[in-house]
């Protein structure tokens, strides 16, 4: 589970809770693979502590939750301004194209955090039948993943890309909308979120 708190500046806290950790290998390997898993960790040189600190941003804490399999751990980090959450929120496909692109923008009292995405058509999924409550329930148990944007202070005024909640403070990535605009866009869209800052 992600949260991002965006402040009016760009700046922003990163949330990151992870829990239910396990290997996919057996015996001696999967020994092996979660050890150097929380040797990782602990030595802050997990995947997510390189990107996070690559892009400027700052750990603030990394604690774990549970420290034996599975594993939960949460950490939050900092980035002190607007490069920084973008650079954190782009990517690269490994030809160096870009893969995801992140901008925020800033006029007056409006806010807009824009997310360009660009992928093989060929990568793009069929729609599916909408999912009965029984194999929904299903996906719930294998994992839930979500990304939910918040803001520090203000008001959503627009969006694509995602589901707002109802106070407008927060709204989450919703993942069914993006598969259809990558569709509709042959394997380009731009997500989008706009506010308002109180003043």
């Amino acid at each position: 589970l992600t949260t991002l708190t965006i402040h009016s500046d760009g700046s922003a806290d990163y949330v990151l809770f992870r829990s239910n950790l396990r290997s996919t290998e057996k015996g001696a390997k999967a020994e092996k693979e979660l050890a150097d898993y929380k040797a990782k960790f602990d030595a802050r040189a997990e995947d997510e502590f390189v990107r996070i600190r690559d892009c400027g941003g700052k750990i603030v804490q990394a604690t774990w939750v549970r420290s034996e399999a599975p594993f939960s751990n949460v950490i939050h980090a900092q980035f002190p301004d607007a490069s920084a959450l973008e650079k954190f929120g782009s990517a690269k496909h490994e030809d160096g194209s870009p893969l995801i692109t992140t901008k925020f923008h800033r006029d007056g009292a409006r806010r807009k955090l824009t997310v360009r995405v660009t992928v093989p058509p060929d990568s793009i999924k069929e729609p599916v039948e909408q999912p009965t409550k029984v194999p929904l329930k299903h996906a719930w148990a294998n994992g839930i993943s979500e990304t939910r944007i918040a803001l520090a202070s203000g008001s959503i005024v627009a969006q694509r890309g995602f589901t707002v909640a109802n106070d407008k403070q927060s709204a989450l990535l919703d993942g069914d909308e993006i598969e259809q605009l990558l569709r509709k866009g042959n394997g380009t869209l731009e997500l989008f979120l706009e506010w308002e800052v109180t003043p």
